[in-house]
């Protein structure tokens, strides 16, 4: 069981470390050298990377049950990248760093994102007790997905928790 602490002391790390942090990389940019032009361009390539890194990273953590894993492995590699955007870097070599930190990040945040879930999952919230009205009494699959759409076409003061659970 995921302690709710932790998950906390994540999303507060990763996220607030990214919204302190993230406005003033185009001014440590411009203060190590680079044209204004060439840093819009290198910014633009950590949220284009994370579209297409953040389905990747989902795939493997389904497939091959690595949540954990690309947990650590992301948040390792972010942390060393970060750490590098600190010292002024030929253009060369900025370009690959900005694209591992887009490739790091959106492992992080999707990896917590799922740990959250499972651990709502456990009965940390009493989510797992929610049920989905017709669903059990469904005979096959097709009445299964009419009644989970049903379900969630009906406005409730609880329909972001069965959006979540369907």
């Amino acid at each position: 069981m995921v302690n709710p602490r932790q998950l906390s002391l994540g999303y507060a790390a990763i996220y607030g470390a990214v919204g302190a942090l993230g406005p003033w990389l185009g001014y440590v940019l411009i203060r190590q050298g680079h044209a204004a032009g060439d840093i819009a361009i290198w910014l633009t390539l950590m949220p284009a990377t994370a579209v297409f890194a953040g389905p990747l990273w989902a795939w493997i953590a389904d497939r091959y049950h690595l949540g954990t894993r690309i947990l650590q492995v992301t948040t390792v590699a972010a942390t060393l990248l970060v750490f590098g955007l600190t010292v002024p870097l030929p253009a060369l070599i900025l370009a690959p760093v900005l694209i591992g930190l887009g490739v790091s990040r959106s492992g992080m945040g999707l990896v917590l994102d799922a740990f959250t879930l499972r651990s709502l999952e456990t009965g940390l919230s009493g989510f797992d007790e929610m049920t989905l009205p017709g669903v059990d009494e469904a005979v096959d699959e097709t009445a299964r997905k009419q009644a989970v759409r049903a379900a969630l076409a009906i406005p409730s003061p609880d329909r972001l928790l069965v959006i979540a659970q369907a």
